[in-house]
């Protein structure tokens, strides 16, 4: 269990975090934190952040075959 100084601290980091790379994506925000969607919603449920909205569907898809086309002419 987090006591209110883990979420004051976690949030300060993440709202830094997110001044410093406006486009950061929820995904980042997570592997860069080693935590889960999970524990960001628990601390914008209560007040100390406000997550990124999620990508939409088509451009994450696209975006992902994108990707995979590059890594497969390089490879």
């Amino acid at each position: 269990m987090y006591t209110k100084l883990d979420d004051i601290n976690m949030s300060k980091k993440i709202l830094d975090y997110i001044e410093k790379n406006p486009s950061a994506l929820r995904g980042q925000i997570t592997r860069d934190f080693s935590t889960n969607m999970r524990r960001l919603k628990q601390l914008e449920s209560q007040g100390y952040i406000n997550i990124p909205p999620e990508m939409p569907r088509e451009i994450r898809n696209k975006e992902y075959r994108e990707n995979k086309a590059l890594q497969s002419e390089s490879a």
